[in-house]
C-alpha cells in the first residue's frame, strides 16, 4: 500500500462516517417529531377535559338555584383541575404543563377534580347550584 492509498482510505472512512451520522440524525429527528405530536395531542385532550369542567360549572351557574348535573372525567389523560375561587379560573395540570380557563360563574367552591389513571372506570363529579354557590362533589 503506498501513501496515496492510505489517503484515499482515510477520505472514504470520513465520507462513510458522515453518511452514517446523517442517517442516525434523521432517525432521531423523526422519532422526536412523533413524540412531540403525541404530547401535543394529549395536551389537547387535557384542555378538552378542562373545557368540559368549565362548561358544567357555567351551566349550573346560569340555570340557577337547585340545578345539578354530572360530568364524567375519563382515566386518561391523567389531569388535575384546580377550581380556584375567588380568581374564577380552572387550572388544568397535565404532565407539569398548565392550562388556565376563565369561569363565568362568580361564586364557586374551590376544589380539585382529578382523573384516576389506575381506575378501570371514569370519575363522576356532580356540580350543583345551591343558592348561587356552585358546589362540586365526587360521586
Amino acid at each position: 500500500m503506498n501513501s496515496d492509498d492510505k489517503g484515499q482510505a482515510s477520505a472514504e472512512i470520513l465520507f462513510i462516517s458522515l453518511i452514517v451520522f446523517i442517517v442516525i440524525a434523521s432517525f432521531v429527528s423523526i422519532t422526536n417529531n412523533a413524540a412531540l405530536k403525541t404530547q401535543t395531542g394529549s395536551l389537547g385532550e387535557a384542555r378538552m377535559q378542562g373545557e368540559k369542567i368549565v362548561e358544567g360549572i357555567n351551566s349550573a351557574y346560569m340555570h340557577g338555584d337547585g340545578y345539578s348535573l354530572n360530568i364524567t372525567i375519563p382515566p386518561t389523560p391523567n389531569i388535575t383541575a384546580h377550581v380556584n375561587n375567588p380568581a374564577n379560573y380552572v387550572t388544568v395540570v397535565y404532565q407539569g404543563q398548565t392550562i388556565t380557563i376563565k369561569l363565568m360563574a362568580l361564586n364557586v367552591q374551590s376544589t380539585d377534580i382529578t382523573s384516576d389513571p389506575l381506575a378501570q372506570s371514569n370519575s363522576i363529579y356532580t356540580i350543583t347550584n345551591r343558592n348561587g354557590t356552585i358546589n362540586i362533589t365526587k360521586r
